[in-house]
């Protein structure tokens, strides 16, 4: 899927209103900033025609989002002309983690022995040159809270973060926390029973982090509440309440060496967007 460049702004131009408005009616986009103007990409012809009445819509209002969309949650634009299939073909990495993350917890749950071995840290193989055990273990989910928590946050964060990044470059994020978080808690913890997606769900809220920070205009638009959350549960891990509590064993060295590893990959990210600007 090949994207086009929609329509151009001037740098000074707010554009956050066209934005909230196009995140709640799903249509995948994206902000750039290049040579002094404000570009708006859209993933292919089919959603021209939409996001025009959105504009048209959002610019009648005053560059407010029509209060229908903004608080009734009722559109007042026809979406008929958009099938949910592109949105989610924009998505490509963010569906691959969900639909591995659930194909290893049918692993766990259907006790198959022979590719939970191979999908599993096992440090001794790892020495002998078998280093996807470094990231396979992402894969691998031991409940079913388990894996539908992360998930969703994995949905949540990804669908932002791979329509701004690119589809390489979640890739390349995923594969890189997934080796540190993992290598992390093994060989702070000792632990070689790692499984799940939550390093790289702490790299997504890390990255998402610098992004919102530093590149604004590119719309991640999280809410500030899913980062004390997020924080949150990182401390009380540490705490040792869900072990008191649930009986939960947390992986906290495989959250906190996701969450830096994901600040840091998204601080050069950021370096090299402003050196190529």
């Amino acid at each position: 899927m090949s994207w086009i460049v929609f329509a151009e702004f001037p740098l000074a131009e707010d554009l956050s209103q066209i934005n909230k408005a196009l995140n709640h009616h799903n249509i995948p986009h994206r902000f750039t900033e290049e040579q002094g103007r404000q570009r708006l990409w859209l993933p292919g012809q089919h959603f021209v025609e939409p996001v025009k009445e959105i504009i048209h819509a959002v610019k009648a209002q005053g560059y407010r989002v029509p209060e229908s969309v903004e608080e009734s949650g009722h559109s007042t634009v026809s979406m008929s002309s958009v099938s949910f299939l592109p949105i989610l073909l924009t998505r490509p990495i963010t569906l691959l983690l969900i639909i591995m993350g659930v194909l290893g917890y049918l692993v766990i749950f259907f006790s198959l022995a022979k590719m939970h071995y191979w999908l599993a840290l096992k440090p001794d193989l790892m020495e002998q040159g078998q280093l996807w055990r470094l990231i396979t273990p992402i894969f691998l989910h031991y409940s079913l809270m388990h894996v539908v928590f992360n998930c969703l946050w994995i949905w949540e964060l990804g669908k932002r973060l791979e329509l701004v990044m690119g589809s390489l470059a979640l890739l390349g994020l995923s594969l890189v926390t997934a080796v540190v978080s993992n290598f992390a808690q093994y060989w702070i913890a000792g632990s070689v029973e790692i499984g799940g997606l939550s390093g790289v769900v702490y790299a997504f809220f890390g990255c998402a982090f610098v992004l919102q920070y530093f590149r604004p205009s590119a719309g991640l638009n999280m809410p500030k509440g899913f980062y004390a959350v997020i924080f949150g549960f990182l401390l009380a891990g540490f705490t040792g309440i869900f072990e008191v509590i649930f009986g939960i064993n947390m992986a906290n060295w495989c959250h906190l060496f996701g969450l830096i590893s994901g600040l840091v990959c998204a601080l050069v990210l950021v370096l090299l967007q402003k050196h190529k600007e």
